[in-house]
């Protein structure tokens, strides 16, 4: 028995084994970082707005939802002595991967409310090696931040001490500035603080402290934002987005379609988001503390509802992307754990069962982020084929994802920075619209100036209209768009062709086929 114990003492050193594990993270998120790499998509959107805020000392005249992600790169950036480009991108990267590795210290501490060692282990492997949060983190979008004031917020509330409350509702002010949807934590932790303390004349005087300290934290960003924008970005993002559903689903079959729509998107990314990991467990650890209701459980599970509210919202719009749901991925890891700790606490060999579940959930998770990882070689080739497009074009139409890296070459090739984005042109200019057929197409690219098509050999029926693939593979049905490029004279893997809009000739064949 007590060489048992020996052999499984490791998994009781949680000052050594945390420290590990933390370092283990950001190791394996610096493997995966694409240093070589521009940002792109909503990275880069970040980015432009962070650079702007450290040139100008102050809030830009830009409206960015969910700008404090970039507000408080900002700081960084004015500090950075580098005029390189890509320096500054993986500097928001790099923070990115520092504050999503950080989140493994609130969420340790959450879960030292609902199971010891070593079932607090397990959710900290979770959430270190969890694939979709490393994938996450080397974006550098907004979401590491979001998560990690989430989770400190619940950090803090569970604690119940009036000056960890205060200081939680301090970072729901910060969790809010970061993403709108977070200012639903407000709510949640309000509905508990009062019920938790019964209403009780202290705790409406420590509720009210806590308001004002939100508020003193929240409504001065708030006054910069409108003072600059005209938008406080919170209220009147929420105001907006709810009556356009509110008119938009008004007749009852656009009400059907927003309700299943929600409801399908919803289903199918929670699902998503569950596998590989969180499947088995969740599902088991929700009921046992919905079962076994005490406070901190009713926390937990009232945060969770408070949070899918927002996220339900979202794809009722159609929102394609799992990414939302990331936010509760701390939870999940505390609902796991309560999980397995029901299903393996006291059974024979119980600690050896753990380790071999560890072993699965780091092996398991590496193996999955691999499967996922960034094709290096294909980004250069589209950046490759970018600059090409860059000198010959001017006007081109959308071919997204691939289209993602038009706006961020003119701004990495750039040999000083930072510069503000006022002073760019980017060229080309993209046209986002989108038609059922080639021909409705070429005539609202006169209206807009379109020169060019770029056409690959991909098919995104999600991102693109069908015809340009049909262009790609038969060409010589269009005799009014001239080939000038051809990725596959160039040895380029990926194969991408430029073609010429004659609009002389397209008028002509147009009116002939009009007569016949």
């Amino acid at each position: 028995m007590q060489l048992e114990k020996n052999k499984f003492k490791i998994l009781s050193q949680t000052k050594i084994l945390i420290p590990i594990i933390i370092v283990s993270s950001i190791l394996v998120k610096l493997y995966y970082l694409p240093f070589e790499l521009p940002l792109t998509s909503d990275g880069f959107t970040y980015f432009e707005f962070a650079v702007e805020t450290s040139i100008l000392n102050q809030y830009p005249e830009i409206v960015l939802p969910n700008d404090g992600w970039s507000l408080f790169l900002s700081f960084f950036f004015s500090i950075l002595p580098s005029s390189n480009v890509i320096d500054f991108m993986n500097l928001q990267r790099l923070i990115s991967v520092g504050l999503s590795t950080l989140t493994i210290i609130p969420v340790y501490f959450i879960a030292k409310r609902f199971v010891s060692n070593p079932y607090t282990l397990v959710a900290v492997l979770i959430f270190a090696f969890e694939p979709r949060i490393i994938e996450n983190s080397i974006l550098g979008v907004t979401e590491p931040l979001y998560i990690f004031l989430s989770a400190v917020v619940l950090w803090l509330f569970l604690s119940n001490e009036s000056k960890k409350i205060y200081l939680g509702f301090l970072f729901v002010a910060l969790v809010t500035i970061v993403r709108t949807e977070g200012i639903v934590l407000f709510f949640a932790i309000s509905i508990i603080f009062l019920f938790r303390n019964k209403i009780k004349k202290l705790a409406i005087k420590e509720y009210l402290i806590s308001i004002s300290i939100f508020l003193a934290t929240l409504i001065p960003i708030l006054l910069i934002r409108i003072e600059k924008t005209g938008y406080n970005q919170i209220f009147d993002r929420i105001g907006f987005y709810s009556s356009n559903v509110i008119i938009e689903s008004s007749s009852e079959n656009s009400g059907i379609y927003y309700f299943t729509e929600g409801i399908t998107n919803f289903i199918k990314f929670l699902g998503w988001d569950l596998i590989p990991i969180f499947i088995f467990c969740v599902p088991i650890g929700f009921f046992i503390m919905l079962k076994n209701r005490n406070w901190d459980n009713l926390t937990i599970i009232f945060s969770t509802i408070i949070l899918l509210i927002p996220i339900y919202y979202i794809y009722s719009a159609g929102v394609n992307d799992s990414r939302y749901f990331y936010i509760l991925y701390p939870i999940f890891c505390i609902y796991f754990v309560v999980g397995l700790n029901k299903i393996v606490n006291k059974r024979k060999n119980e600690k050896f069962i753990l380790i071999v579940i560890m072993i699965i959930i780091i092996s398991g998770s590496l193996i999955f982020t691999d499967y996922r990882k960034m094709d290096i070689v294909h980004e250069n080739n589209i950046i490759a084929v970018t600059d090409i497009i860059m000198e010959k074009t001017e006007v081109v139409n959308e071919f997204w994802p691939e289209s993602r890296y038009i706006p961020i070459k003119k701004i990495s090739n750039l040999e000083i920075f930072p510069i503000s984005i006022f002073e760019l042109n980017y060229h080309p200019k993209l046209i986002y619209e989108k038609t059922e057929t080639l021909e409705k197409y070429l005539e609202l690219g006169i209206t807009n100036g379109l020169t060019h098509l770029i056409v690959d050999e991909k098919d995104h029926p999600t991102y693109r209209m069908l015809f340009l693939k049909d262009i790609f593979d038969n060409e010589d049905k269009y005799p009014y768009l001239l080939k000038i490029f051809d990725s596959k004279n160039d040895d380029n893997e990926y194969r991408v062709k430029i073609f010429k809009i004659d609009y002389e000739k397209f008028e002509r064949l147009s009116t002939k086929n009009i007569e016949k």
